[in-house]
């Protein structure tokens, strides 16, 4: 194998070791939490796709069940 493919796998296996190390229950039973978003574009569009307002993004979320 190549490094380069050795060091895919090593980054890929590290991020998912880090990812269960951080999986809490830190979203308790009535928090609430709103997240705004400002994206930079999209590639949907092509070569000529154009916009003069970037896409904007909000959310809500309550938790209703604790488990």
């Amino acid at each position: 194998m190549t490094k380069k493919t050795i060091m895919t796998l090593v980054i890929v296996f590290a991020s998912g070791a880090l990812m269960s190390m951080q999986a809490q229950n830190l979203f308790s039973k009535g928090e609430k939490i709103a997240n705004l978003g400002i994206g930079v574009g999209s590639y949907y569009g092509g070569d000529g796709y154009s916009s003069s307002i970037p896409p904007l993004s909000a959310s809500y979320e309550q938790c209703i069940l604790d488990g």
